[in-house]
């Protein structure tokens, strides 16, 4: 599914990015690419995401596997 259409980003991409390190926070996500500008709308969305990944007690997932 794509939770930000700005930056084309689907929830496998923010999963990997969170498993990377690259993105823990929503704003680790905008920065990336400056670009692209972003409206902000996937911010309530990305942050729920973000937040079950850190709360989750799954292990990072093999990128590989992606």
């Amino acid at each position: 599914m794509i939770v930000c259409h700005c930056k084309g980003i689907t929830d496998r991409e923010l999963r990997r990015r969170y498993d990377q390190g690259t993105v823990v926070r929503t704003d680790d996500l905008y920065e990336q690419d400056p670009s692209k500008k972003v409206c902000g709308g996937c911010r309530p969305l990305v942050d729920r995401l973000l937040r079950e990944y850190a709360a989750s007690n799954e292990p990072p997932r093999d990128n590989d596997a992606l």
